[in-house]
This record gives C-alpha cells, structure tokens and sequence, in this order.
C-alpha cells in the first residue's frame, strides 16, 4: 500500500521577508494614508516657509498629472485605463515638499519632468524604478540650479512687510560655510541659525514628519527598520566626529531636525519599489543613508545630501537583496 504522501498545511512562508494578505489594503488606502501622515509636515511647511509652499503643492500636483496622462496615451492606452492610485501624487508632493518656496515655476517643471520621465517611466513606471523617482527630479534641480535650489525664504519670526526680502541660505548651508571659514561650532550658531533643538524653522518641520511617521509605522504602511537605519547612521557618524572635535563638528540634535532629515527617514527612503525587502537589508539600507547624508553635509559641495544619498544606495538596492535573502529562499531556489 502506497505511503500517503498527504502532509498537514504548511503556513505560507515569506519570500524575501514580504508578506501577502489577501485582504491587504489597495494602493489608493496606502497612498491615502501616507497623505494624511504627511499633512503635519505640509502645514508646517506654510507656517515657516509662507504661501510659496501652496504654490509648488499645486503646480506639482498638476504638472506631474498631465505628464502621466500623456505617457499613458503614448503607451497606447486609454485614459479610462488610467490608475488613479494616489503613488503619483504622493511623489508629487514629496518632491514639491523638497523645493524652495520662492523656485520659479519652470524649475519646478524641468524638475517634475525629470522624475516623471527619467525616474519613473524610463523604467517602465510605477513598481519598475530603480531610483526614487522624487529624488531624481531633485538632484537634476540641485546639478543644473545650485543658486535656486539654495535660497529659502523663511518667513517664521519675520514681519510681514519683510518677507519679500528674506531670501537667504538654508541653516545647513550657513554652517556648513562657517565652519569652512574656519569658524568654530558655537561661532556659526551664534549667528542665529539654531532653535530650541535644532535648526531654526526646521526644528518644527522635522518634528511635524517624525509625527506623520510614526503614524505611518502605527498603521504598518511602513516597516521601521528602514527609518531606524537612517536616524541611527546619522545619530552614529555624528556623535563620533562630534566626539572627536565639538568645534569643528555639528552636533546631534542640530542634524537630527535639519534640513530633511525625518522627511528622508519615514517618507523618501521607505518607497518600498526602491529599497531592500528584507528587514536587515532595511535596516542596512537607512543606516547608510544617515552616514551619507552627514559625509555630503560636512564634507560635500552640497549643505544637503538627501537626495544624492538616498540615489546612491537606491544602486545598491539588488546587492543588499541578494545577500540578506532568508536561507529558507535560497534552498527553495536552488
């Protein structure tokens, strides 16, 4: 009599560590949320930085709309077919989030233009890029606008007679000078570029992300890993050259909320298309970022380096998979 090969059910594993549900919320539900959670940041955004803010929102918003639009007809399909999923405008937003209010709007263009085509599309659109389709957008602008990409007008704590003329470098960049010019730490932040716990204006910003995060991390549209990694690399390299020379070295809380530190960590960096799908490569993945993102600020042509570093280890993304597959894959593979 022939042995039964029947065996009891075995509980679906996960491959690369990605779970599937059958009742898991649609792409339209996730972008929905991840909205919400970037609205503190958005209306922080006008309060410091004014109604320039608005301005990109909406042309953003409505540039990257048409451009999709025209890349579906080109593609031979109908308009009826197009998905309405919200990934587009959240990369919107994401990139308008990351401009000077004050950018003429035919930056902005060539910038939406560059994520839409070079980021998104010329891989085969959404689910197919290999690089943050925002961040693309964005280092073109920095390359090709340097002076445009670094005026910020910050109306928070300014009258507002003054603010047509409050138009100067971001706090990153005034340290980033002044420590050049040989100034010391405390030297450079006397000139009135810190807040209560960190860079003025930005302290708030930061704080109001870090709030949208870890609402998105509450709900599981994000996994932490990834944010970890990234506060983690730039909490490490920080303190450690801190350590070493407090003159010559900004301090933690001082890069921790500036520039766009918690924006990067929960909202950039997570694209779950161009980052590790498994929790170390995650975790991996964002300490790099913030070790990155601190070498480009201290030691780079940039006071920024978001973008130029989440695009760099956005290349490294298959190595990281192919190296923190779960064991359990690979003998399934072979």
């Amino acid at each position: 009599m022939q042995k039964s090969t029947n065996h009891p059910p075995r509980k679906p594993h996960k491959i690369f560590q990605l779970e599937y549900w059958l009742d898991s919320p649609s792409i339209q539900r996730i972008m929905l949320i991840v909205c919400l959670a970037l609205t503190p940041g958005i209306l922080v955004s006008i309060f410091v930085f004014g109604s320039g803010v608005c301005t990109n929102l909406l042309l953003s918003l409505v540039f990257g709309l048409i451009l999709e639009l025209a890349f579906h007809a080109l593609a031979g399909r109908s308009i009826k077919d197009f998905p309405f999923d919200d990934s587009g405008a959240v990369m919107a937003i994401i990139f308008a989030l990351s401009l000077p209010p004050s950018l003429p709007w035919w930056i902005l263009l060539i910038g939406i233009s560059f994520s839409i085509t070079i980021g998104k599309y010329a891989y085969g659109g959404t689910g197919n890029n290999l690089f943050n389709p925002a961040m693309v957008g964005l280092a073109a602008l920095l390359v090709g606008f340097p002076m445009e990409m670094n005026q910020w007008q910050m109306i928070l704590n300014v009258p507002v007679s003054m603010v047509d003329a409050q138009s100067a470098a971001t706090p990153l960049d005034s340290l980033q000078t002044s420590l050049r010019l040989s100034h010391t730490l405390s030297e450079a932040q006397g000139s009135g570029i810190s807040g209560y716990f960190g860079a003025k204006g930005y302290e708030w910003l930061n704080l109001a992300f870090l709030c949208g995060g870890l609402l998105l991390i509450y709900k599981k549209i994000i996994h932490w890993h990834t944010p970890v990694g990234v506060l983690s690399g730039l909490f490490l390299i920080t303190f450690f050259f801190h350590l070493i020379d407090a003159d010559h070295y900004s301090g933690i809380s001082f890069n921790l909320f500036g520039g766009s530190t918690m924006l990067c960590a929960f909202f950039v960096a997570t694209d779950p298309v161009t980052s590790p799908i498994t929790a170390k490569g995650r975790f991996i993945f964002g300490l790099l970022i913030g070790m990155i993102i601190y070498s480009i600020r201290t030691w780079g042509s940039y006071p920024e380096g978001v973008a130029f570093a989440v695009l760099m280890m956005n290349a490294t993304v298959p190595l990281l998979d192919h190296y923190f597959k779960p064991q359990r894959f690979l003998k399934d593979t072979t």
